[in-house]
């Protein structure tokens, strides 16, 4: 797996976001939008690729010391493969590079054992709300 870092609103990470999360199309530009309000010093932006063909991305935004991973995505063919893993630890590792001294995220129950097993520490639950337009 190649880890390159893109700009916030890079196409293969929107395509990537959109396909990983089983996100519909009209969500791709707007979550380009999005992502590029942050400076590149608050963000960074990853793209896992295999054969040059990109299967995963990930998002860390930095506050101070804080770094908030995000958009931890993988393509369905890639998973298991140790994307989403490669992707967390890069954004550890600029992270920790630009002065982070610790992170945070959320996690679905498929991401769960993944962060578990790059030493994060499970602090509570959340209930999370999700809204779809009719049709």
């Amino acid at each position: 797996v190649l880890i390159d870092e893109v700009a916030a609103d890079d196409e293969d990470f929107a395509d990537t976001l959109v396909a990983g999360f089983g996100m519909p199309d009209f969500v791709r530009e707007p979550m380009r939008e999005m992502m590029s309000i942050f400076t590149d010093e608050e963000q960074v932006s990853l793209v896992a690729r295999v054969d040059e063909d990109a299967v995963g991305v990930g998002t860390g935004l930095i506050s101070g010391e804080t770094l908030g991973i995000y958009n931890i995505a993988t393509l369905p063919e890639a998973r298991g493969r140790g994307v989403g893993t490669a992707v967390t630890g890069m954004l550890l590792r600029v992270a920790a590079e630009r002065g982070c001294t610790h992170a945070v995220l959320h996690s679905s129950s498929m991401g769960r054992p993944v962060y578990e097993r790059l030493g994060f520490d499970h602090v509570c639950d959340t209930k999370q709300w999700n809204w779809a337009p009719p049709g």
